[in-house]
C-alpha cells in the first residue's frame, strides 16, 4: 500500500483499523518507497501497521552504496549532482522508527550496474546491521541483484554475512572477518588467505566519495581505475598463488571463476596505460593476460550484466569496458581514464 497523500494515509489507517478488528494479531505493510517515505505528521500508523522502509532510490535522492547507511560518513545532499547521500535517508527512517510499532527495511548490498566489475560491497554490511539493530526494527528483506553472476563477484558472501549479521548484531570488526575468513576457508581452501587479502584490496581500490550502484554514477565514479592498473599484477599473483594452494580441483576451479571479475576490471584499467601507449613489454603483458580471460570467459560462459560474450566481442584494440550494455544508458566513456604524457 503507498500513502501518496493524506487521502491515502487516511485510506490506510481505516483498513489498519479494519484487519485490528477482525485479525488481531496481523500486522498490515505499507511500502515507504518512491515519494512515500517522509514520516507522516498528522495520521499515525496504528500499532498493527508495520513500516518498510526502502533505503533506495527515490524522489530527489539517491542512496549512497559507499557509506553506511546510517549517514554518518556521508556529505550534504547539496554537494553531489544527483543528491548521492544517506544522510536524508537516515533521517526519515529513524522518524518512521519513533512513530511505528514495528518497521522492517528493504536492502540492497549487492552489485547492481555493471555487477561484474571488481568492487568491494563487504565494506558496510557490519555497520550497516548494526545500526538498523540500534533503531530497533524488525528485520531486513535483502535485495541482491545478480545471483547468477555470484561466483565472480560477492555475492554469494553478502548472503551469507547478512545472516549471521543479524544473529549477532554487535559483532566487532575483528569477528566479522573472521567469520569472512572462515568461509572462504571452505570454498577456496589452503588459498583463502590471498583471496580474503583481495577482497580487503578492493575496499582500498574504491573511491571516497559517495557513489551508488544505480544508474546515477558510472564505475570510474566508484573504482579508482589508476590504483586498479597499479595493483594489477599484485591482483593477479594473488589468484595465482591461492590456485596453487587449493585443496581441492574444486576449489581451483571456484579461484578461477572468482577471477574473472579481477581480470577484467584490470583490463579495462590497464588498456590505455599498457597496451594502447605503453611499453612493447608492457603490450606483450597486456595481450598475454588479456588472452587468459578470453580463454575463461569463453569456457565458462562470462556475462556483462546478462549479456554473454562471444568470441566476437574480444578485439583486444577496443577496451572491454566498451561491451557492457548499459553504455548506453549512461552515455559516457567511463573507461577513458587514462591521458598520455
Amino acid at each position: 500500500l503507498f500513502s501518496h497523500s493524506l487521502a491515502v494515509s487516511s485510506a490506510m489507517a481505516v483498513m489498519a483499523e479494519h484487519f485490528g478488528e477482525k485479525y488481531p494479531g496481523i500486522y498490515v505493510s505499507i511500502l515507504v518507497y518512491a515519494g512515500t517515505t517522509k514520516p507522516p505528521k498528522q495520521t499515525m500508523p496504528l500499532d498493527n501497521v508495520n513500516a518498510s522502509y526502502c533505503f533506495y532510490n527515490d524522489i530527489g535522492k539517491i542512496y549512497c552504496a559507499n557509506h553506511s547507511i546510517s549517514g554518518v560518513d556521508c556529505t550534504p545532499v547539496s554537494e553531489h549532482q544527483y543528491n548521492i547521500t544517506n544522510t536524508p535517508y537516515a533521517e526519515e527512517f529513524e522518524g518512521w522508527c519513533r512513530i511505528a510499532n514495528r518497521v522492517t527495511v528493504w536492502y540492497y548490498p549487492g552489485n547492481w550496474f555493471f555487477s561484474q566489475l571488481s568492487l568491494s560491497r563487504l565494506k558496510t554490511i557490519r555497520e550497516d546491521i548494526n545500526y538498523l539493530y540500534s533503531q530497533g526494527i524488525h528485520g531486513v528483506y535483502p535485495c541482491m541483484s545478480n545471483p547468477a553472476g555470484a561466483w565472480d563477484t560477492q555475492e554469494y558472501l553478502i548472503s551469507y554475512l547478512l545472516l549471521d549479521c543479524q544473529w549477532n548484531a554487535e559483532m566487532t570488526e575483528e569477528e566479522y572477518w573472521a567469520l569472512i575468513e572462515e568461509y572462504l576457508r571452505i570454498w577456496f581452501g589452503g588459498g583463502s588467505d590471498l583471496i580474503a587479502d583481495y577482497f580487503r584490496w578492493q575496499i582500498t581500490a574504491a573511491q571516497p566519495n559517495c557513489w551508488t550502484l544505480q544508474c546515477f554514477s558510472v564505475p570510474s565514479d566508484r573504482i579508482n581505475l589508476s590504483k586498479v592498473c597499479e595493483d594489477f599484477e599484485y591482483c593477479i599473483s594473488l589468484f595465482e598463488r591461492a590456485a596453487e594452494l587449493a585443496d581441492s580441483s574444486e576449489q581451483e576451479n571456484a579461484i578461477r571463476l572468482l577471477s574473472r571479475s579481477m581480470y577484467l576490471t584490470g583490463l579495462i584499467a590497464c588498456h590505455g596505460p599498457w597496451y594502447q601507449n605503453g611499453t612493447a613489454e608492457q603490450k606483450a603483458r597486456y595481450t598475454e593476460i588479456y588472452n587468459r580471460f578470453k580463454d575463461i570467459a569463453l569456457e565458462t560462459g562470462y556475462t556483462l550484466d546478462k549479456y554473454e560474450l562471444t568470441e566476437e566481442d574480444f578485439d583486444i584494440e577496443v577496451n572491454l569496458a566498451s561491451k557492457f550494455p548499459f553504455n548506453s544508458v549512461f552515455k559516457v566513456d567511463w573507461w577513458n581514464w587514462y591521458t598520455a604524457e
